[in-house]
């Protein structure tokens, strides 16, 4: 027979008390406001890291203006999540999601190589959008458990 001894488990067993009563935090409106603004964030790095990757190519801008986030989705227990991608109508009825996909992928024609600004963006910032995102997700707890 074993015998377990803890210091202070009260403490973390009256956070999950308070954590249980305060249910649904991934379906609070807030998240959804949060998610937004990582994905305005994001944004704007996308935007910055296509912006030099177009900088030879012919640019009308069209391209990166289209990158946006969507509306928050999703609800309940499968919590709530925000698209970044180049949304829209680009040149000639193309969409800016197919010719945003070519520029990180390439073709196999040696003139249109991979740039993979979009991966490459992700790897640069994906902490610090994570950080974001984890800040946010702590001061909106805090906030339903009233401390």
């Amino acid at each position: 027979m074993a015998r377990f001894e803890f210091e202070g488990i009260e403490e973390v067993e009256s956070l999950l008390m308070r954590l249980e009563n305060a249910h649904n935090v991934s379906g609070n409106a807030d998240i959804g406001q949060l998610l937004s603004e990582a994905g305005e964030l994001l944004s704007e790095y996308f935007r910055g890291a296509l912006a030099g990757v177009i900088k030879g190519i012919r640019n009308t801008g069209i391209l990166i203006d289209s990158i946006k986030p969507t509306a928050p989705k999703g609800e309940g227990n499968n919590g709530q999540c925000v698209d970044v991608f180049p949304y829209g109508a680009h040149e000639r009825n193309k969409k800016a999601s197919t010719v945003g996909y070519f520029l990180e992928v390439g073709t196999s024609n040696p003139k249109r190589p991979a740039h993979h600004w979009c991966s490459n963006t992700v790897d640069d910032v994906g902490d610090e959008i994570a950080t974001f995102l984890a800040e946010g997700v702590s001061q909106i707890i805090d906030k339903e458990l009233g401390g």
